[in-house]
């Protein structure tokens, strides 16, 4: 069972890969979002095997994950055909 601690270290570590990712793209680069799926898959598991009382503190997190999510679609989404 993950612990809270191993749980938010992992969503803050995933922001911060999600903002690089992003930084990369605004300076032209390319970047590779695979394992991107399973890592968010993980952490959605990792949340939901949590008390609810552990969890709670995470939203704010995850909340900024979904939005550097969404901000990364935008990016990408007009390279996309």
């Amino acid at each position: 069972r993950p612990t809270a601690a191993a749980t938010g270290a992992e969503i803050e570590s995933t922001v911060a890969t999600l903002a690089v990712a992003e930084a990369l793209l605004d300076s032209g680069r390319s970047i590779d979002l695979a394992g991107l799926d399973a890592a968010a898959r993980n952490l959605c598991a990792a949340v939901l095997a949590l008390d609810p009382a552990e969890a709670r503190p995470m939203r704010g997190g995850l909340e900024e994950l979904a939005w550097r999510v969404d901000r990364l679609r935008a990016t990408l989404a007009p390279a996309w055909p």
